[in-house]
């Protein structure tokens, strides 16, 4: 697997998160932007992104690691693919 690098990884998940959790593709998100405790993204969607996380980039994030606090912004979700991808 090709080294990963984190702008890479925010820049994805915004694809991800603008198209198919927000339904609005294009809709530009802040990297330290909250989305979780801000009401933009629901609990559903941490589901689509774990799923989408563990297909996208082959890891395995675990249920106690994918948390509103772990995953609230596009910075922190890139942290976690980074942590589970070494």
């Amino acid at each position: 697997m090709p080294e990963l690098n984190k702008t890479k990884i925010i820049e994805k998940l915004e694809k991800f998160i603008s198209e198919s959790c927000l339904k609005k593709p294009g809709f530009e998100l802040d990297p330290t932007e909250p989305l979780i405790s801000s009401g933009l993204l629901k609990s559903i969607h941490l589901v689509e992104l774990a799923v989408y996380i563990e297909n996208t980039y082959g890891i395995y994030v675990p249920d106690t690691e994918f948390t509103t606090q772990d995953v609230n912004t596009l910075d922190a979700m890139a942290e976690v693919v980074l942590k589970y991808s070494e």
